[in-house]
C-alpha cells in the first residue's frame, strides 16, 4: 500500500465536493495512488480536480464517494404541496 502524504493547502476554489472527497482522503489517510485506483482516475485528473483546473463528472465523484464509504443520493426537495 502507498504510504499517505498529506496534502499541501490550495487556495483556489473547487468544487464543493471535490473539497468533501480530498478532506475525506487526508482524514482517512487514503494516498492518491489508492483513490486513482479504486475510483478509476488518473492521478492527474485527481490533481486538477483539486487545482480547480477541471470538475469531475458526476460517474467519477460518485466512484470516489464510494472509495471513502460514501454515496451520492438524490433526495427530492419538497417545495408546498407539490409531488
Amino acid at each position: 500500500m502507498p504510504r499517505f502524504r498529506a496534502l499541501k493547502q490550495v487556495d483556489v476554489e473547487v468544487h464543493p465536493l471535490v473539497s468533501f472527497i480530498m478532506t475525506k482522503m487526508e482524514e482517512q489517510r487514503i494516498p492518491y495512488a489508492e483513490m486513482c485506483i479504486e475510483a478509476k482516475v488518473s492521478e492527474r485528473t485527481l490533481r486538477r480536480w483539486r487545482m480547480g483546473q477541471t470538475t469531475p463528472a458526476i460517474d467519477d465523484i460518485e466512484r470516489a464517494l464510494n472509495v471513502l464509504g460514501y454515496s451520492l443520493d438524490v433526495i427530492r426537495v419538497h417545495k408546498g404541496d407539490e409531488e
